[in-house]
């Protein structure tokens, strides 16, 4: 598999750092779970509205690293399992941070950045457009998500020890494709041959190790969709890098279940706007060097992008270019979808004129002006998002954009998908406006889908091709060229140890937020069975590969999500008195499928899945499954199943 091809080179990345480095920081790593209501809640990723979970192939998490430098400059960054960050949640984590430790953690030294699973609920991100196919805000997700991020960023801070950080890189071939390889030919010819593949292959890693050289952690970035799962998965789902990231984690974290253990392992999401993971076409269901310079910072700026105007330089043309923002929109392409994920109406790739049909529908939401659909050329505009404003903001007008320094490796945090060449663009210009400002070389990190989420970033020359990725460019032709221009300027601030203007704040939209997802009413089982009562029981011997499957009269698992705990546990007897877990719903073994039996009664069942790999140890074995149910009358109430032993046989 591709993922587990990723995960293997990360060990490799690990093997090929060789020495100590001489500079030390406080280093932390910590990780937590970020589980959300598993069942009857859409995904986000796909846009689409029947992708309901039905419960859990893995869990999710967050994973971050704390790093402080000699002065007291300390930066965090967390990697989490979801689709993207929204600005809500960042509010509300520093809000929890600061709290607890004062001004120590801030808007501008805590990065929040999404792997970009498709796999994981939705109804977090505040904005509209983000939220409607979720049917809306879930308070639920958005608490457990805000609470798992604090946590990992709370027990990375309490895990600080002395240490050091390495950086290294490989190459990794034959897991990502452009999927608009037209669009990247746009790009000029005399750019495209300064690089060997039309989307990037190396993998770029942090490590860090305690003074005893013992590793604490590693984190990853790559460039690749976390799109393996398509849009017919109903299973809460890591993906490829979340698979990865478990792989990894297992390697150094012996005989620990998933999500536990001292060692993190992160995959993070890089310039992947226009990387698939599937090279075979959609399908359902090096050496090191050391950071060695003794300095981390942080710097950040919010942007107002409809209203920014600026210039840039062209080194293409030699000259100044002067850019603008538009209002938000969405182009016809848009609603094509991509070769992961295809759209629902007969929208096509490339579109670049209008449709009278459509163009009333967009106008009964939100008519864009006349000047917005000059802004937007050669996009015609699908949804006028900057334009309407019921029930709240569509999408966001104001992005964060930040910079992160350890040492010589700068980490860029951009709001979006960056596209390859357009990820290419921003590193370049990062590491020459850092080489002219502190006149030193440094390694640039895109870090995407960080902070707030603002759809696609795509070069210039790709916007005119108008494929989904430059029609989901939601500012215009410009957006590229804004971000290299703010990028430059926070660099050469941040090398210069210059403040810079704090910008206008998103706004605040807690308070506005609906939903038309429902609670659970109640629960109910039938008549001479009860919660908890297997229904349908394990065979009495199974051999590797083969597959066990069991069923519970079960609650809503909506009713407790079990964060950092398990629905079912696979457990092998050890002896007459004891019983040792071996799985539980975040192993990659494990499937969890919910499903109603009688809606008007509350009826619902659970199956639970394991799949026997060639490394389970023979012997006895057992499920049990916990759980919570709700009472007619109110209330919610703890329940337990257990299954009879079964064994698996010796291969």
């Amino acid at each position: 598999m591709a993922n587990s091809k990723i995960a293997f080179l990360a060990l490799l990345a690990l093997s090929l750092l060789c020495g100590l480095a001489s500079a030390t920081y406080k280093v932390g790593v910590g990780r937590a779970d970020i589980t959300g209501p598993p069942v009857e809640i859409n995904f986000m990723g796909y846009a689409n509205i029947k992708q309901v979970g039905r419960g859990i192939h893995t869990r999710v998490f967050a994973r971050a690293f704390v790093v402080e430098d000699e002065k007291g400059n300390r930066v965090a960054f967390v990697s989490a399992d979801a689709g993207m960050m929204g600005f809500g949640l960042k509010r509300e984590v520093i809000k929890r941070l600061q709290t607890r430790y004062g001004n120590l953690y801030h808007t501008d030294n805590v990065a929040l950045s999404g792997t970009h699973t498709h796999g994981a609920p939705g109804g977090f991100l505040m904005h509209l457009l983000y939220d409607i196919s979720i049917l809306g805000f879930v308070p639920q997700t958005f608490e457990v998500m805000a609470q798992g991020l604090y946590l990992a960023i709370k027990r990375a801070t309490d895990n600080l020890v002395d240490g050091r950080i390495f950086l290294a890189k490989t190459t990794v071939l034959n897991v990502n494709i452009n999927r608009s390889p037209s669009s990247y030919l746009r790009n000029p010819a005399e750019e495209r041959a300064q690089y060997e593949h039309d989307t990037d292959k190396t993998l770029t890693q942090l490590r860090f190790v305690d003074l005893e050289n013992n590793l604490l952690g590693a984190f990853n970035w790559y460039a690749v969709h976390a799109t393996s799962m398509n849009n017919t998965n109903r299973l809460v789902t890591s993906d490829n890098v979340g698979y990865a990231a478990l792989l990894l984690e297992k390697e150094y974290n012996p005989n620990k279940m998933p999500g536990k253990g001292k060692f993190v392992g992160a995959f993070c999401s890089s310039n992947l706007g226009d990387v698939s993971p599937n090279i075979m076409g959609p399908k359902c269901s090096i050496s090191g060097n050391e950071c060695d310079l003794l300095s981390s910072r942080s710097i950040h700026q919010f942007v107002d992008m409809p209203n920014y105007n600026g210039s840039t330089y062209n080194p293409l043309s030699r000259k100044i270019d002067k850019v603008r923002g538009c209002q938000p929109a969405m182009g016809y392409s848009f609603a094509a979808g991509t070769t992961d994920g295809p759209g629902a109406f007969s929208f096509e790739q490339g579109t670049t004129t209008d449709n009278a049909m459509w163009n009333f529908v967009r106008d009964f939401i939100a008519a864009p002006t006349q000047e917005d659909i000059k802004c937007h050329e050669p996009k015609p505009i699908l949804l006028a998002t900057g334009r309407a404003t019921f029930p709240y903001e569509w999408q966001p007008k104001i992005v964060s954009d930040q910079l992160l320094k350890i040492g010589d490796v700068i980490i860029a945090a951009v709001p979006c998908e960056f596209t390859t060449m357009a990820g290419r663009r921003l590193r370049n210009q990062i590491r020459a406006a850092a080489s002219a400002a502190g006149g030193i070389d440094t390694e640039v990190i895109i870090a995407g889908l960080t902070n707030i989420y603002t759809s696609y970033t795509v070069t210039p020359e790709e916007y005119q091709a108008q494929r989904y990725e430059a029609a989901s460019t939601i500012f215009g032709p410009h957006t590229h060229s804004i971000y290299m221009d703010v990028f430059e300027r926070l660099t050469k601030a941040m090398m210069r140890n210059e403040t810079v203007d704090a910008g206008p704040s998103p706004p605040y939209m807690n308070d506005v937020m609906l939903s038309l997802n429902t609670g659970v009413l109640f629960d109910g089982h039938p008549i001479n069975t009860d919660f908890g009562y297997v229904k349908s029981q394990p065979n009495k011997e199974y051999g590797i590969n083969e597959t066990v499957k069991v069923t519970y009269i079960s609650g809503n698992p909506r009713n407790n999500l079990f964060t950092e705990k398990t629905y079912f546990t696979v457990e092998r007897k050890i002896n007459e008195d004891r019983w040792k877990v071996a799985y539980t719903d975040a192993s990659w073994e494990t499937k969890m499928v919910w499903h109603r039996t009688n809606t008007i009664l509350g009826f619902s069942e659970m199956d639970i899945y394991w799949n026997i790999s060639p490394q389970t140890l023979p012997g006895e074995y057992r499920i049990r499954h916990s759980g919570e149910y709700k009472y007619i009358l109110g209330g919610k109430y703890p329940y337990e199943g257990l299954t009879h032993s079964f064994t698996v046989k010796e291969d």
